[in-house]
């Protein structure tokens, strides 16, 4: 039982481990929509948050032409202009999109994050799906 215990504990310290070495999100502050459109309002110098409310669970991933992200549009809206974009896949989940977007002397990087949630059924796998900015006033 003892080496039971051992085993549980060591595993659920390495699975920690695992997500902040893969998972460059892990660390960041969870936000919501609401709280990221008032950060955005009240510019300070530099910040980073996920945020955690904008999208229900999929079953789908969407193709390249119908994906949006929230917050690019709502910087959009700021004034940012898209400076360049990219998109693949990582480790916690099927697929990533990034797009660097600037205004005046602010840089930002927004990321759509689709995690897996693997359900058990080959075809019953959700995906959760958030969006992360960072941003750095130069």
């Amino acid at each position: 039982m003892k080496n039971l215990l051992y085993i549980v504990a060591l595993l659920f310290s390495y699975d920690l481990f695992a997500q902040s070495a893969v998972n460059p999100w892990h660390d960041v502050p969870k936000i919501s929509k609401k709280s990221l459109d008032t950060l955005l309002n009240h510019s300070p110098k530099s910040f980073e948050y996920e945020v955690t409310d904008i999208y229900d669970s999929i079953s789908n991933i969407p193709d390249d032409d119908t994906e949006r992200l929230f917050i690019v549009q709502l910087l959009k809206e700021k004034g940012f202009q898209i400076t360049n974009w990219g998109r693949g896949n990582w480790m916690m989940g099927p697929r990533i999109i990034s797009i660097d977007m600037q205004k005046d002397k602010y840089n930002c990087q927004v990321s759509k994050l689709y995690y897996s949630n693997d359900t058990g059924y080959e075809d019953k796998t959700l995906y959760k799906v958030t969006e992360g900015v960072k941003c750095h006033r130069q």
